[in-house]
């Protein structure tokens, strides 16, 4: 920061009171002084060393530092003129233009700062060009975005002096041509924030906890980062975003209160963030003040816009904004139009989500500044309900579009809006709006649940649920059933038995078949996860005619499955009979063919699964390995993060029983990991089962090394894991392959048969396969009669078993 009393006396470190012409001797010229700082910069090495790189080396005259206020533009302004100050023949020059209130009084403040104007001899414009015209120098013009309309005198005076250069700092672009803008950005923060430190120097390489540390010894000698507040300080660093002026403002307080006590106050920022030093500007003195400078160089309009953008949390798309902001534009400026401005005036940023989606974010603290001025303008009520009926629409659109083929972008969608939807929620809850916070929260749960939100998906509706009376009947049932569904992931059977039981017993009073028996399959699926084989069974039965009488034949195919799977008490390991091995494969065949003819992949997946734990259970582990993989794939594909879990654990399983423990023993500790992070517990009716699997690889391998692995495993990212568990490989052994029948393919089948038989495993008819191929759909026909013959199957569903289990599809 500049000391108030240098930015108000720039003649101060210019040739005080000379009176100079341009053919003076240069080293007279040259001497000149810089602001003095009473603190050293912290980090921004790299942002120096561009700049000076740019103004030495590089081809640009004009470099314009960027950024919001408080970031540092000036320190490192400064810095770049204490380090470039033997470089320039002609002098490096600061020219303070905050007090400055008129764009055509800051060329006379240059002039007066090179001690050359008395107001008498013509125009400043020409005076200040004929001065300079060969000069060899840097002028640094700080704090320009409050004169930004002097920005073409000073590109003329740039034009005019062809061995000028000029380093501006602004918190707006200057928008002429010839300028080289750097962004100047937040302090890197800290790895690994949130969590409980070792050694403060877990957290003491990052430059925003320097900072912190740094201005706390200033406020307390005794300060020092230690392992009991490490984690503290670099949370204070990551709640602040990096940003250096509130950074500094809260480690000030380090004088009378500890870093936990200043995180703690950190729920509203800016009433922290003051009491600044007495001799910086009033503008740098408390965060509050900082923004204000720049909110009230904005017009009406973006004022406006400003607040209204502030009740996105973690920012928005252009369109969402456009829906949010509405009309009232003066005519020919549109949303973008203002939202550019924000953006060039360093109030907004620019993201990229990661699904490739152009996003604008405010800093946290600048939020809550817009938060506060929204409040004020009377406009917060009207702007919430907008916040809301676009985070309704969205949901909508989201519910359909998650089942669609661009169920990847909306995934994307989903995360980057995250904290938007949520704070919709709320809004809703705390005006006790039942109906729309049911329907909302309804229109979440499915694609939440899939990424991984499912406990919070179901906390938001069994708050609605508890508002009472307001949202229609069919409403509260539907949200029922998905509130029970979701406390079953978790194994809390009690809250799914009674949300389940009741929705059940509604529903047969009201006839309602298919509600009866999705209840129903719910409450068998709660038994089996409690070992409960017998009231399991029941339920299922019961819904299985439930579900026929609904006429509902893809629910009772997976219903047939679920009975098929019990056995004795809900796991492979009890059929032992080759007779239900059969049943079980059946069942699986059936249902994965209905799930492909309707297109359905997250069902389909399941089914593959089921496949894959048959073959298991008949010790095919090669077989077991490549429908696990399929199905892994395709989960992680549709980011089907609730299932992946089961995936690890059944590739770890194969792992463990074909010689690998060691990558078998780093996927358990994945899907451990995993299941914790998204609350899906394993079913209790599975445990027995994987516990006994675990013991094979935990024996296989020195207790210190079987520990050392599920530990790594549990600290892969999600995507190592995934690439890890596909790169499993299990040799084939001679025995499952058909025997010969002369020529490449062991089973006699055509290149075009081969062909043929993999659309046919993906569940299409021979009209479809007949337009894949561009064959008539008569000859696909033919084609599937020769591949039935030719693998000894009787019908399409067996062929496509056949293929999965032989790798042909």
């Amino acid at each position: 920061m500049i000391p108030a009393s240098v930015a108000s006396s720039p003649e101060r470190f210019g040739h005080e009171n000379s009176w100079m012409d341009a053919t003076g001797p240069r080293d007279q010229r040259a001497a000149i002084r810089l602001p003095g700082t009473m603190t050293p910069l912290v980090g921004r090495a790299r942002e120096v060393e561009g700049v000076v790189a740019t103004l030495v080396d590089g081809d640009a005259r004009l470099v314009v530092l960027v950024g919001p206020g408080g970031i540092g533009k000036s320190r490192i302004a400064l810095c770049v003129a204490d380090q470039l100050k033997g470089t320039f023949p002609d002098g490096v020059w600061w020219i303070s233009l905050a007090a400055v209130t008129d764009p055509t009084h800051v060329l006379p403040t240059v002039a007066r700062t090179l001690g050359r104007y008395d107001g008498d001899h013509g125009p400043a414009a020409e005076r200040l060009e004929a001065m300079v015209r060969h000069w060899d120098a840097l002028f640094i013009l700080d704090s320009f975005e409050h004169v930004v309309a002097a920005a073409l005198p000073i590109a003329a005076l740039l034009s005019a002096s062809p061995r000028l250069r000029l380093l501006i700092t602004s918190r707006s672009l200057l928008h002429i041509t010839g300028e080289r803008t750097i962004v100047v950005g937040p302090l890197g923060l800290p790895v690994g924030v949130g969590e409980e430190g070792g050694a403060g120097g877990d957290h003491a390489g990052s430059d925003a906890v320097r900072l912190f540390v740094e201005r706390a010894r200033a406020a307390d000698a005794g300060f020092a980062l230690t392992p009991a507040n490490a984690a503290d300080v670099a949370e204070i660093c990551r709640r602040l975003e990096g940003l250096p002026l509130a950074i500094e403002l809260a480690a000030a307080r380090v004088a009378y209160l500890s870093p936990r006590a200043v995180l703690a106050r950190l729920g509203h920022r800016l009433p922290l963030l003051t009491g600044g030093p007495r001799d910086v500007p009033d503008r740098h003195r408390t965060m509050r003040a900082a923004i204000a400078w720049s909110y009230d160089l904005l017009d009406d309009d973006q004022r406006r816009l400003f607040r209204t953008l502030a009740v996105f949390v973690d920012g928005c798309t252009l369109e969402a904004a456009e829906v949010v902001v509405g009309a009232g534009f003066d005519p020919g400026t549109t949303v973008l139009d203002g939202i550019a401005s924000l953006v060039d005036q360093s109030l907004l940023g620019r993201a990229e989500s990661a699904g490739g989606q152009q996003r604008f974010r405010m800093l946290e603290t600048i939020r809550e500044f817009g938060l506060e001025r929204l409040a004020a303008s009377g406009e917060e009520e009207r702007t919430g309900r907008r916040l809301v009926a676009w985070c309704q629409s969205f949901a909508g659109a989201a519910r359909l579009g998650f089942e669609g083929p661009d169920a990847i972008g909306w995934q994307h969608r989903l995360e980057a809006d995250h904290a938007n939807l949520r704070e919709a929620l709320g809004w809703l809850e705390e005006r006790g709006e039942a109906e729309a916070l049911l329907a909302l929260a309804h229109d979440l749960i499915a694609p939440w649940w899939h990424l991984g939100h499912g406990q919070e998906g179901a906390d938001w509706l069994r708050r609605g649920l508890a508002l009472g009376d307001g949202a229609p009947a069919s409403l509260v049932e539907r949200t029922t059933l998905a509130a029970a569904r979701l406390a079953a992931e978790r194994t809390d059977d009690e809250e799914a038995t009674r949300f389940a039981a009741g929705r059940a017993g509604r529903a047969r009073v009201a006839g309602d078949d298919a509600a009866l028996a999705e209840a129903l399959s719910l409450l068998g699926q709660v038994a089996r996860s409690a070992g409960d084989p017998v009231t399991a069974r029941a339920h299922f039965e019961d819904a299985l005619a439930a579900w026929d009488a609904a006429g509902r034949p893809t629910e009772v195919a997976m219903t047939k499955t679920d009975l098929a799977m019990l056995g004795d008490l809900g796991g492979l390991d009890r059929l032992g009979d080759p007779r239900d091995l059969a049943l079980a494969r059946q069942c699986w065949d059936t249902e994965l063919g209905m799930h492909r003819l309707a297109g359905d992949a997250v069902r389909a997946a399941r089914a593959v699964q089921g496949l894959a734990r048959v073959a298991y259970a008949e010790r095919d582990y090669p077989f077991s390995l490549t429908l696990s993989h399929r199905a892994l794939r395709q989960r992680w594909h549709t980011r089907d993060v609730r299932t992946i879990p089961s995936s690890f654990e059944d590739v770890a399983d194969i792992a463990g029983m074909t010689g690998q423990p060691a990558v078998a023993a780093r996927l358990y500790g994945a899907a451990e990991a995993l299941r914790e992070v998204i609350d899906a517990p394993l079913p209790k009716s599975f445990i027995a089962e994987h516990e006994r699997a675990v013991v094979v690889t935990r024996r296989a391998m020195a207790q210190d090394a079987f520990l050392a692995g599920w530990t790594a495993g549990r600290g892969l990212p999600l995507e190592d894991a995934v690439v890890e568990a596909l790169a499993i490989t299990v040799p084939l052994p001679d025995a499952s392959l058909a025997p010969g029948r002369g020529g490449g393919d062991p089973w006699g089948l055509t290149p075009r048969e081969r062909e043929v038989l993999r659309h046919l495993a993906e569940g299409h008819s021979n009209r479809e396969i007949a337009t894949r191929l561009s064959i008539s759909p008569s000859t696909a026909g033919h084609h599937v009669e020769s591949i039935l013959a030719k693998l000894g199957v009787e019908s399409r569903t067996a062929a496509a078993s056949f293929a999965l289990r032989h790798d042909l599809a």
